[in-house]
């Protein structure tokens, strides 16, 4: 006896045919957006390559908070991130930075 089955696609395998049926129209777009709000690469796009539309995102949003925090002259101020040492701020940035207006850091904490 013949038993029908009825084989569906997972999700994944949706989004990546609907990537691949849209990014045959559209050579020219290396990212394609799909219905579950994820972005797809084109199997179709022969360009150069383009960055991750989430990574360009991010860059943006990393230069909108590194602008918010220049002093008024526009000059950028230090990062005080783990990257930027105290000693590498006390000895290569502090002369610059209290010249333009930067943050400083205080020898001692006052409490």
């Amino acid at each position: 006896m013949y038993q029908e089955v009825d084989i569906k696609a997972t999700e994944a395998e949706a989004v990546r045919e609907f990537a691949e049926n849209v990014g045959r129209d559209n050579p020219q777009q290396a990212w394609i957006l799909s219905n579950y709000d994820t972005w797809e690469s084109n199997p179709f796009y022969c360009g150069e390559p383009v960055p991750h539309p989430a990574e360009e995102e991010a860059d943006y949003h990393a230069e909108q908070e590194r602008l918010s925090l220049q002093n008024s002259s526009g000059v950028d101020m230090v990062s005080l991130s783990p990257v930027t040492s105290w000693f590498t701020f006390n000895y290569e940035f502090k002369d610059h930075c209290e010249a333009n207006g930067c943050l400083t850091l205080i020898e001692e904490v006052p409490f």
